[in-house]
């Protein structure tokens, strides 16, 4: 008995090990992420495509507001920027974005969405 509770014991121990979700973010290859800032880069993106243009995540929308840092770094530690914009190219409606820019808001998210 203590040897079948032994082995129970030692194979859920390792599902749950195995099964652990990665933590680490994959960064853009070959793409510096040191010049990437929310003022100066994500910020502009922003604004021409999910925002003051589209007008979809402007100032008070119930669908998120992203004019200010507070809202779009909300939707990017949630992870819902990354899984809508860069993994299913899902946003902005009118087409994914240019692959520069992907890798420039995916170097935001990575550094956790600095408002820099």
């Amino acid at each position: 008995m203590y040897k079948i509770s032994a082995l129970l014991t030692l194979s859920i121990l390792l599902l749950v090990t195995a099964c652990k979700k990665d933590t680490e973010p994959d960064p853009p290859t070959g793409f510096d992420c040191t010049t990437v800032t929310y003022s100066q880069t994500i910020a502009p993106i922003i604004a021409t495509s999910c925002a003051a243009t589209t007008a979809c995540h402007g100032a008070g929308s119930a669908l998120g507001d992203f004019t200010t840092h507070a809202g779009i770094a909300a939707s990017a530690s949630s992870g819902h920027l990354k899984s809508e914009v860069i993994d299913d190219k899902t946003m902005p409606p009118s087409g994914a974005l240019a692959e520069t820019k992907l890798d420039q808001i995916l170097c935001w998210i990575n550094a956790g969405a600095p408002d820099n």
